[in-house]
Formats: C-alpha cells, sequence, structure tokens
C-alpha cells in the first residue's frame, strides 16, 4: 500500500494500523486515509430522500421533452420560413418536419444509450 512520510521520521505504510515514530511522539496512522475513522456509518449509506427522486425525475423528464419536441417544432417553424422565402408551399415543411422527427429519435437514442452506460 501507500506510505506515508512524516518530518524526520521513518515510512509509514497504511496497509494496516501502526505507529510510526516521528519527533517527540509517535504518530498513528488510521489504515484507510481516505476516510475519517469516526465517520457516522448510518449518513453514509442512507438512500436519496423522495425530494431528491422528485428533482431528478422531473430533470429527466425536461431532458426527454426537449429532445423529443423541439427538434419537430423548429423543423416546422423552419419549413414554413423557407416555404415562405421560396414560395414552394408545403414541400420544405414536409422535409423540414421530417427531419426534425428523424432528429428528435436520434437525441432520444443517444439519451437513453447514455442513461444505460451510466449505470
Amino acid at each position: 500500500m501507500g506510505k506515508s512520510w512524516y518530518r524526520n521520521s521513518k515510512p509509514c505504510y497504511n496497509n494496516q494500523l501502526s505507529h510510526c515514530t516521528g519527533g517527540s511522539a509517535p504518530v498513528k496512522i488510521h489504515k484507510d486515509m481516505t476516510q475519517s475513522p469516526h465517520v457516522n456509518k448510518k449518513t453514509m449509506t442512507q438512500p436519496p430522500t423522495m425530494t431528491r427522486a422528485a428533482i431528478l425525475l422531473f430533470f429527466t423528464i425536461a431532458d426527454t421533452t426537449w429532445r423529443a419536441f423541439v427538434p419537430t417544432i423548429g423543423g416546422t417553424v423552419l419549413g414554413i420560413a423557407l416555404d415562405n422565402t421560396f414560395h414552394t408551399a408545403p414541400l420544405l415543411t414536409t422535409i423540414m418536419i421530417i427531419v426534425g422527427f428523424a432528429l428528435s429519435i436520434l437525441l432520444i437514442v443517444l439519451q437513453i444509450r447514455s442513461v444505460r452506460r451510466q449505470r
């Protein structure tokens, strides 16, 4: 395991409880220096509260909603604007609705893959 060095002391190995001499008094090294030995174990293992779960659910729904509707509505608005500009009445609107719908599907699939990777 890792060594702990103190001023004017011999190396201390933290794979078990040990006493290291350094200076005038021995120094006690805990076996896991990343966590205090006085940590309350109950608070560390509690599941998330209902409030946190509700907030997480809200943001997940909001994230999925924009992925589903923004590309489709944006494509529709852009298609109507292009049709009015180029006088191609339903053609560009239809194409942009299809492109927006396909983009929505792609964004949702990417979101699902991202959630599966995090598990």
